[in-house]
């Protein structure tokens, strides 16, 4: 069984309309100065829309075409355009299916990330006529705690 000890449901928003194929991630001050041990993403057929906004999430489709980049807290890219949808580890469908299940759920190893200097980035801009959202779920633990993950790093 994976071991969550904190988490954070961080949401990127993509304008709607908007031509631009890199969207930075929000500053969220809960994770700021916390080791990161995990990373998963949602797209519609999972989940309907972002709890945050309301949007709408991006489809599958629009997933596979998104890369993540992340940045660590001494500016070096420690993911560097890491394909989006192999942190897509639920395997559920909301319009057909009522059984969940997760397959390979990607670890990290602890890092500092800077979110805000951290992105995805699209093969081509997936605005529509309303605004979308990425949301990804962030398992972390807070400098000075016990490893709770099991790992020493």
């Amino acid at each position: 069984m994976k071991k969550i000890p904190n988490h954070e449901l961080a949401e990127v928003v993509i304008p709607a309309s908007s031509t631009a194929t890199n969207f930075f991630f929000p500053d969220m001050q809960n994770l700021r100065n916390t080791q990161t041990w995990g990373l998963q993403v949602y797209s519609s057929e999972q989940l309907p829309n972002a709890p945050i906004s309301g949007n709408a999430l991006v489809t599958a489709a629009v997933l596979r075409t998104g890369f993540v980049t992340l940045v660590d807290d001494k500016g070096a890219e420690l993911l560097k355009q890491m394909p989006l949808l192999l942190f897509n580890t639920l395997k559920f469908d909301v319009s057909t299916s009522t059984n969940i299940y997760e397959t390979n759920a990607k670890g990290l190893t602890g890092k500092k990330i800077n979110w805000t200097k951290s992105y995805i980035r699209f093969t081509a801009a997936p605005a529509t006529g309303a605004n979308t959202s990425v949301i990804c779920s962030i398992s972390y633990t807070q400098n000075g705690e016990v490893n709770k993950m099991g790992c020493n790093n």
